[in-house]
């Protein structure tokens, strides 16, 4: 039975959902949307009102995919609307198309991680635990290899940088150049992320945060802005939620707006010189400037696209032939010249579009449509729902500085847990998890100091 608060929840669902597909059916510009259409615009909108309302811990899973896959299927449903052009011209059907990947994806996904925390009967049950650097003095083992790490990892990025104009315009051009052929190393540079835990776990607070703002600015000068913001403030918000004090929801939107803010202001520098980018076909100021936010992550483009050439025949289902890239992610291009395309992005550029950069995502569900098709997104979505609640339940039981600061650095890559470049990233933070694990001094064993109503914890 659905108690008070929980079908309040419900109510506000149902009419913010109305309210949002209403307000969609005001500013459609395209006539000849089916009702088909239309029905998967409302489902894709009442799932991510979903996340948010529902969701009582700000760092669960959906929270996270909420903040990874709105903006891409906003961009879809803008491009299906008519609101924006595109790069290619198709019929409703393959817009169609690609809004039910977002939908099978997300529904499988949902049904994944519910269906397994269900099969766990004592997924809450208290466990004990090998918890290292549980004495604080013991920290230093841990943020002296990291800062080692950082230290070396950025010294070999930015080798070679002639001038302050090249390093300033890596981010406005946002081509990944300045680290090419360096994956092993931004695999290292993610790992930095953990500084700002360590030092919060250490009661320096401040530090945490300006060197959480530090390791932003760097990353970001390799022109790998996802990246920057993954590392340098995720595993941070994740820590800070568990162990210093939860964050409200309030704060969450607010880190929204400025996230967005600096978005907003990069991708106006990056396309400063090309005027059409700026173009819709809204009136409405504000909602124009949100269309071209959605457009700055490009699924109404490569993801249309993508489903478009391959249900024409333009592109065959590729199957197996990238199951690899993940590892060869890690062979510095130096020692193999004729290293094949690893990154996602630049492999669907080079199939859809030739032109052979790494600006062309297409989320988790594209790249499991042109593995494997709709049984491939189907499979795709279930695993990662399974998988991402084993990584869940394990750090919010164990709620200690690894298992938090992993669970940060690693959740948004799971969630494209099929991704070469995600695989890279899995691979070399579980393997330093695990050497760290095994070297650190001073373990102990104790109880996980879970709570009696942590069961919230998983939404």
């Amino acid at each position: 039975m659905i108690n008070i608060k929980e079908s309040k929840k419900l109510f506000l669902v149902i009419l913010s959902s109305m309210i949002l597909f209403l307000f969609m059916l005001n500013i459609n510009q395209n006539d000849s949307l089916s009702v088909v259409s239309l029905s998967l615009i409302l489902l894709l909108i009442v799932f991510f009102v979903s996340c948010i309302t529902f969701s009582v811990n700000i760092v669960n899973p959906f929270m996270f995919f909420l903040v990874y896959y709105f903006l891409g299927s906003w961009d879809v449903i803008s491009a299906s609307l008519n609101l924006r052009n595109t790069k290619l011209i198709w019929n409703n059907n393959i817009y169609q198309k690609a809004m039910i990947l977002l939908v099978v994806w997300f529904l499988c996904f949902t049904v994944g991680y519910f269906l397994i925390l269900k099969l766990k009967k004592n997924s809450l049950k208290r466990e004990k635990f090998f918890i290292p650097f549980e004495n604080k003095k013991k920290y230093i083992y841990l943020l002296i290899p990291l800062l080692i790490f950082s230290i070396y990892v950025f010294s070999n990025i930015f080798e070679g940088i002639s001038n302050i104009t090249s390093l300033i315009n890596a981010p406005l051009v946002g081509d990944g150049r300045l680290a090419e052929g360096k994956g092993f190393l931004l695999a290292f540079a993610y790992i930095i992320g953990l500084i700002p835990v360590v030092l919060l776990a250490d009661g320096k607070k401040n530090m945490s945060i300006i060197s959480s703002v530090i390791i932003f600015c760097l990353m970001i000068l390799t022109g790998r802005r996802s990246m920057a913001f993954k590392a340098a403030f995720i595993p941070l918000l994740v820590f800070w939620n568990f162990r210093e004090k939860k964050i409200e929801k309030k704060w969450l939107i607010l880190g929204g707006f400025i996230v967005v803010f600096i978005v907003s202001i990069i991708g106006t520098l990056r396309t400063i010189n090309q005027a059409s980018f700026s173009f819709t076909n809204v009136e409405n100021g504000i909602l124009s400037q949100f269309v071209i936010l959605g457009k700055y992550v490009g699924y109404g483009d490569n993801l249309v696209d993508l489903v478009g050439k391959i249900d024409t025949g333009q592109i065959p289902f590729q199957k197996y032939n990238f199951i690899f890239r993940g590892i060869q992610y890690l062979i510095p291009r130096s020692l193999w010249l004729s290293k094949p395309s690893v990154h996602s992005g630049e492999i669907v550029s080079n199939l859809v579009y030739f032109a052979g950069d790494v600006g062309r995502p297409v989320g988790a569900f594209g790249w499991a449509y042109l593995q494997f098709g709709m049984l491939g997104v189907i499979f795709s979505g279930l695993i990662t729902g399974i998988v991402v609640n084993q990584l869940y339940s394990w750090a919010i039981k164990r709620n200690d500085l690894f298992s938090l600061g992993l669970y940060g650095l690693i959740i948004l890559p799971m969630l494209e847990m099929f991704l070469p470049e995600s695989q890279m990233l899995l691979m070399v933070n579980i393997m330093f998890w695990c050497v760290a694990f095994y070297f650190c001094p001073n373990r102990t064993r104790r109880e996980a100091p879970i709570s009696e109503d942590s069961k919230k914890d998983f939404i």
